[in-house]
Protein backbone atom coordinates (compact mmCIF):
# COMPACT_ATOMS: atom_id res chain seq x y z
CA UNK A 1 0.00 0.00 0.00
CA UNK A 2 2.52 2.52 0.77
CA UNK A 3 4.30 2.13 -2.55
CA UNK A 4 0.73 3.11 -4.52
CA UNK A 5 0.32 5.79 -2.38
CA UNK A 6 3.90 6.95 -2.69
CA UNK A 7 3.65 6.82 -6.49
CA UNK A 8 2.22 10.12 -7.15
CA UNK A 9 3.51 9.72 -10.64
CA UNK A 10 0.46 7.29 -11.20
CA UNK A 11 -2.69 9.16 -9.08
CA UNK A 12 -4.03 10.06 -12.91
CA UNK A 13 -4.46 6.40 -13.58
CA UNK A 14 -7.02 5.80 -11.17
CA UNK A 15 -7.81 8.72 -8.90
CA UNK A 16 -11.04 10.48 -10.32
CA UNK A 17 -10.93 13.71 -11.46
CA UNK A 18 -7.20 13.70 -11.06
CA UNK A 19 -6.37 15.14 -14.68
CA UNK A 20 -2.92 15.01 -14.47
CA UNK A 21 0.21 13.82 -11.60
CA UNK A 22 3.55 14.45 -12.17
CA UNK A 23 6.25 14.20 -9.32
CA UNK A 24 8.54 17.79 -9.73
CA UNK A 25 10.83 16.64 -7.02
CA UNK A 26 12.47 13.50 -5.11
CA UNK A 27 13.95 13.37 -1.94
CA UNK A 28 18.23 13.52 -2.49
CA UNK A 29 18.72 11.10 0.31
CA UNK A 30 15.99 8.78 0.43
CA UNK A 31 14.69 9.05 -3.30
CA UNK A 32 11.19 9.37 -2.17
CA UNK A 33 9.18 11.73 -3.95
CA UNK A 34 9.01 15.37 -2.19
CA UNK A 35 7.00 17.48 -4.53
CA UNK A 36 4.46 16.96 -7.12
CA UNK A 37 1.94 18.99 -9.44
CA UNK A 38 -1.30 17.09 -9.71
CA UNK A 39 -3.97 19.03 -11.87
CA UNK A 40 -7.92 18.45 -11.02
CA UNK A 41 -10.69 18.76 -13.38
CA UNK A 42 -14.60 18.15 -13.28
CA UNK A 43 -17.05 20.02 -15.31
CA UNK A 44 -16.05 23.75 -15.98
CA UNK A 45 -13.42 23.29 -12.49
CA UNK A 46 -9.96 22.84 -13.70
CA UNK A 47 -6.89 23.62 -11.64
CA UNK A 48 -3.55 22.59 -11.16
CA UNK A 49 -1.61 23.05 -7.50
CA UNK A 50 1.87 22.36 -5.93
CA UNK A 51 2.19 19.90 -2.80
CA UNK A 52 4.98 19.18 -0.71
CA UNK A 53 5.08 15.56 -0.10
CA UNK A 54 6.68 14.04 3.15
CA UNK A 55 7.22 10.17 2.42
CA UNK A 56 8.51 8.05 5.00
CA UNK A 57 8.87 4.13 4.26
CA UNK A 58 6.74 2.15 5.12
CA UNK A 59 4.45 3.91 6.74
CA UNK A 60 3.91 7.72 6.29
CA UNK A 61 2.91 9.63 3.26
CA UNK A 62 2.14 13.39 3.72
CA UNK A 63 1.01 15.69 1.26
CA UNK A 64 0.54 19.75 1.90
CA UNK A 65 -0.90 22.06 -1.14
CA UNK A 66 1.47 25.27 -1.46
CA UNK A 67 -0.12 28.71 -2.39
CA UNK A 68 -2.71 27.90 -5.01
CA UNK A 69 -5.77 29.43 -5.81
CA UNK A 70 -8.10 26.92 -5.05
CA UNK A 71 -7.46 25.86 -1.72
CA UNK A 72 -6.64 27.72 1.65
CA UNK A 73 -5.61 24.09 3.05
CA UNK A 74 -5.38 21.10 1.75
CA UNK A 75 -3.65 18.60 3.81
CA UNK A 76 -3.21 14.73 3.96
CA UNK A 77 -1.83 12.25 5.69
CA UNK A 78 -1.51 8.53 5.24
CA UNK A 79 -0.39 6.14 8.02
CA UNK A 80 0.14 2.41 7.54
CA UNK A 81 0.57 0.19 10.47
CA UNK A 82 0.86 -3.93 9.94
CA UNK A 83 -1.74 -6.24 11.27
CA UNK A 84 0.94 -8.41 13.24
CA UNK A 85 -1.89 -11.41 13.11
CA UNK A 86 -2.22 -10.90 9.74
CA UNK A 87 1.09 -10.80 7.63
CA UNK A 88 -0.74 -9.51 4.12
CA UNK A 89 -3.54 -7.12 5.71
CA UNK A 90 -2.15 -3.51 6.26
CA UNK A 91 -4.30 -1.00 8.44
CA UNK A 92 -4.84 2.24 6.53
CA UNK A 93 -5.88 5.54 8.22
CA UNK A 94 -6.29 8.64 5.89
CA UNK A 95 -6.69 12.13 7.74
CA UNK A 96 -7.65 14.83 5.21
CA UNK A 97 -8.36 18.37 5.60
CA UNK A 98 -9.41 20.73 3.59
CA UNK A 99 -10.67 24.52 3.05
CA UNK A 100 -11.80 26.41 -0.23
CA UNK A 101 -10.87 29.67 -0.65
CA UNK A 102 -14.05 30.08 -1.72
CA UNK A 103 -16.73 30.47 0.48
CA UNK A 104 -19.57 28.81 -1.49
CA UNK A 105 -17.20 26.36 -2.16
CA UNK A 106 -16.89 25.33 1.41
CA UNK A 107 -20.61 25.14 2.06
CA UNK A 108 -21.08 22.63 -0.59
CA UNK A 109 -18.09 20.38 0.16
CA UNK A 110 -19.75 20.18 3.59
CA UNK A 111 -22.27 17.87 2.39
CA UNK A 112 -19.35 16.00 -0.06
CA UNK A 113 -16.55 15.58 2.14
CA UNK A 114 -17.56 12.26 3.82
CA UNK A 115 -18.19 11.10 0.02
CA UNK A 116 -14.88 12.63 -1.33
CA UNK A 117 -12.86 10.88 1.66
CA UNK A 118 -14.35 7.45 0.86
CA UNK A 119 -14.07 8.26 -3.30
CA UNK A 120 -10.17 8.53 -2.24
CA UNK A 121 -10.32 5.63 0.27
CA UNK A 122 -12.07 3.54 -3.07
CA UNK A 123 -9.70 4.45 -5.56
CA UNK A 124 -6.36 3.59 -4.03
CA UNK A 125 -8.47 0.04 -2.94
CA UNK A 126 -9.76 -0.70 -6.25
CA UNK A 127 -6.15 0.08 -7.24
CA UNK A 128 -4.24 -1.93 -4.45
CA UNK A 129 -6.73 -4.90 -5.95
CA UNK A 130 -5.42 -4.27 -9.57
CA UNK A 131 -2.07 -4.33 -8.43
CA UNK A 132 -2.57 -7.75 -6.73
CA UNK A 133 -4.50 -9.72 -9.68
CA UNK A 134 -2.16 -8.29 -12.38
CA UNK A 135 0.75 -9.72 -10.43
CA UNK A 136 -1.05 -13.11 -10.36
Amino acid sequence: MYAIISNVDSYSEFIPYCVESTVTAKDTKTGQPAAATLRVGWKNFDESFESKLTCVTPHTVIAEALNNSVFDTLYSEWTLKPIPAKPNLTKVHLNLVFKFNNPIYNTVSNVFAPTVTELMIRAFTDRAKQLASASM
